[in-house]
Parts: structure tokens; C-alpha cells; sequence
């Protein structure tokens, strides 16, 4: 990622951090969340990078106020001329939370899912991993907003596919 992009970033964080004043008291044990989120995302197929602007949706369930386990999907459509392709991501997530004491809860997570592709005719699916961090904005005690950052790797054979996101998300708690 270039220096612009990180910049983007880091002010994302830094409104996420201050634009909110009341604690983050709707993350109780059972709590459920669910979300849509933007995010620019910077794949990377061999030497080919390709910048985009996905939105996605995401569904979480809080065991305790520091664990919470969850899916979230993608899907998207490219065209290129004659030929298209389109694209599904669904990966089941697990994040900790550092703290839920205070209106600003950082965490981090791994993910684990899949990669629908298809196009030209052919359909393929291919197992991808990553990571992600980020930081919970409280705006009331059951919404808040998420910045994260996130890594994704895909297994597809002779050219895996490496994704590079920045994510905002608005999320309610129930």
C-alpha cells in the first residue's frame, strides 16, 4: 500500500478514536451484532494489482465481551470487454477484544474462509486465511462504528491472490 493510502488510514483511526463519548456497555455476553461495511481493498495476483471499492455485510455473536466469533461476505462483479467474472468471499471470523470498558475497543482476529470465482463459463472455489485489526467507535451504547485493517490470502494454485483492505463499518448490537 502506498503512503496515501496509509494516511487514509490512519485518520480513519483517529476520527474512530474521538468521535465518541459513551462506553461500550452493548457487548455483553450472547450480544449479537450485524453490519454492512466499505471497504478499499488492493488485490494482488502475481505481479497485477488491482484497486476496488467493495461492500459487504457481516454477522457476529459475542461469547464474552472479549470474544466474539462471526461471517461476514463479499461479492462483486468484474468486466473486463466480453468477459466477466464474479466474485463471492464468505469467511467465518474470530476477534478479541482488547477492553470493552471504554467507548474505544481495539482488536484483532484471524479469518478463515472461502472464494467463489467464476467466469468464462467455468466456476471455481479456493480456500483463503487472514488476519484483521481494527478499532470499535461506540456512537451509543448498541451502535458503533468499525475501522479495521485486513489481510486475506487465497490458495488458487498456480497464482494465489492477495487482498489488502481498509474497512469502515457501521454495525448495531442487539
Amino acid at each position: 500500500m502506498n503512503k496515501n493510502v496509509s494516511l487514509v488510514f490512519f485518520t480513519l483511526i483517529t476520527s474512530s478514536i474521538s468521535a465518541s463519548n459513551v462506553f461500550a456497555e452493548g457487548i455483553q455476553e450472547g450480544a449479537t451484532a450485524v453490519g454492512i461495511n466499505g471497504s478499499l481493498t488492493r488485490m494482488s495476483v502475481g505481479t497485477e494489482d488491482t484497486d476496488m471499492l467493495i461492500l459487504g455485510v457481516n454477522f457476529s455473536k459475542y461469547f464474552t465481551k472479549n470474544h466474539e466469533v462471526g461471517i461476514q461476505t463479499v461479492g462483486f462483479r468484474v468486466d473486463s470487454g466480453d468477459n466477466g467474472s464474479s466474485f463471492v468471499f464468505f469467511d467465518g471470523t474470530y476477534n478479541y477484544n482488547l477492553t470493552s470498558t471504554s467507548n474505544v475497543v481495539p482488536y484483532f482476529g484471524g479469518a478463515g474462509g472461502l472464494l467463489y470465482s467464476s467466469g468464462n463459463g467455468e466456476t471455481e472455489t479456493y480456500p483463503q486465511l487472514g488476519v484483521q485489526a481494527g478499532i470499535k467507535s461506540f456512537l451509543s451504547d448498541d451502535v458503533y462504528i468499525n475501522t479495521e485493517l485486513r489481510y486475506r490470502h487465497t490458495i488458487a494454485g498456480e497464482s494465489d491472490l492477495d487482498q489488502l483492505s481498509i474497512n469502515i463499518g457501521l454495525n448495531l448490537i442487539f
